[in-house]
């Protein structure tokens, strides 16, 4: 009978413990990439949540409007305002260069979806606008 070479069993345990111990190195790389991709996956998820909530609330919606209106340079001048089930429209008439930069400002960087906007320059000073912001 034939008798295997103890260095061989050793060296193919050997062989055996590195191939596991490599093995294991690039599975925990693996794991690693695919956490910090399911954190980011689960960041950018939070931030849609917050963005839907934000755009999917009506009374939200009228409210910050409402307030964009109120604003000081905005509060002197008159308001046409037409609420629909699924959108609100405004209209202002005759409103100052410093009034219209404070609306148009306040409008485009708040959350409100605007559907329409639109100005004229009725003279140098004064500017007439409408819009229209989805509810």
């Amino acid at each position: 009978m034939n008798k295997i070479n103890p260095l061989y069993i050793i060296g193919l345990l050997l062989f055996l413990l590195i191939l596991l111990v490599y093995k294991n190195g690039t599975l925990e790389t693996k794991l690693q990439t695919q956490e910090i991709i399911n954190k980011q996956t689960l960041k950018e998820a939070k931030e849609i949540a917050s963005l839907k909530r934000a755009f999917k609330s009506a009374n939200r919606n009228k409210t910050a409007l409402n307030s964009i209106l109120n604003h000081p340079q905005l509060k002197k001048y008159s308001v046409q305002k037409e609420v629909s089930k699924t959108s609100m429209s405004i209209k202002l008439e005759n409103i100052n260069k410093k009034a219209f930069d404070t609306l148009s400002s306040k409008l485009f960087n708040s959350t409100l979806k605007i559907d329409s906007f639109a100005f004229e320059r009725m003279n140098e000073n004064n500017i007439s606008v409408e819009a229209e912001v989805a509810l």
